[in-house]
């Protein structure tokens, strides 16, 4: 069972870093030869990041050979086999849903206020987001052992990574508010102040929703359902577009930051509902059974 579930697997961990690494690195090299090199455009950059893509595929499956070598077709027909087609569904939809969800209040601006808005909104919305690669980081740090772990232990980690996940990215979000007013404008210009105001009402949104990454390590890895993690996207995304359109028809990209921050915090609390109420469900209290870690 651990041999399938790769983020549980350790001997791998150093693999999958690698694969990770690769899909940047290899954009960054195509986007220095075909765009500032031969003087490619955007077909070019777009080009340069699907071919990386590509390569990362096929560097996994060469560098995973031991594991599904030799390929069976009936492989895919168990139930083993369908449990991780269906994880890998579920969780390939919650990525569709994040996207759309963390963008979705860009199209409301746009239509409403233009692109010049949606430009100087942009910069605060990457700036915000970025404090999240902290929590990324504890998720990916903590989602071996949360895997391997009997129930107690794995639910005891997850509630200390969510608290820390917290106070990381707390701390990070108020040192980027306390730079922000000065760091854009000398960095952008002039033409970019107008974003710290969005940035700072961003930041704590951002803050409340960084540890539903630790959430989806346990909900979807742990015990297999991605769908809460899904559900728990799909309201911050129909939040953020409920309050996107009234908000920044008055207030423009502050309001687009404020109806963004509104969902990530719903998104927060509806996550911590289904951890609660998954955790405190009979049963799960005990240490998990052999083979009953995420895949059931």
């Amino acid at each position: 069972m651990q041999r399938l579930a790769l983020p549980g697997h350790g001997g791998l961990h150093l693999l999958r870093v690698r694969v990770q690494l690769a899909a940047p690195l290899l954009t960054v090299i195509g986007t220095l030869i075909f765009v500032v090199g031969l003087g490619g455009g955007v077909r070019a950059a777009l080009a340069a990041w699907t071919c990386a893509h590509f390569v990362t595929a096929l560097l996994a499956l060469v560098l995973t050979r031991d594991i599904w070598q030799p390929f069976h077709f009936a492989r895919l027909l168990d139930s083993v086999s369908q449990g991780l087609i269906r994880l890998a569904l579920t969780m390939g939809a919650l990525q569709v849903i994040a996207l759309i969800g963390y963008r979705i209040e860009l199209f409301v601006l746009e239509a409403i206020k233009g692109v010049a808005a949606v430009g100087v909104y942009s910069i605060a919305n990457q700036t915000a987001e970025s404090i999240w690669l902290i929590s990324a980081a504890m998720a990916t740090a903590i989602t071996a052992p949360v895997v391997r772990a009997d129930e107690r232990e794995a639910v005891a980690l997850v509630k200390r990574s969510l608290l820390r996940s917290l106070l990381y990215t707390g701390a990070a979000a108020g040192a980027v508010a306390l730079a922000a007013p000065f760091v854009i404008p000398a960095a952008l210009g002039g033409d970019f102040k107008n974003a710290a105001t969005p940035l700072l009402l961003l930041l704590p949104g951002a803050v409340a929703y960084a540890p539903v990454q630790v959430f989806v390590v346990y909900l979807s890895v742990r015990r297999g359902r991605a769908g809460l993690s899904l559900a728990a996207g799909g309201v911050a995304m129909l939040v953020t577009l409920a309050a996107a359109v009234p908000l920044v028809i008055a207030f423009g990209a502050a309001g687009a930051a404020a109806a963004s921050a509104t969902g990530y915090a719903c998104g927060a609390l509806v996550a911590w509902a289904f951890f609660k109420r998954t955790t405190a469900s009979p049963g799960l209290t005990a240490p998990a059974r052999e083979g009953q870690t995420w895949l059931h």
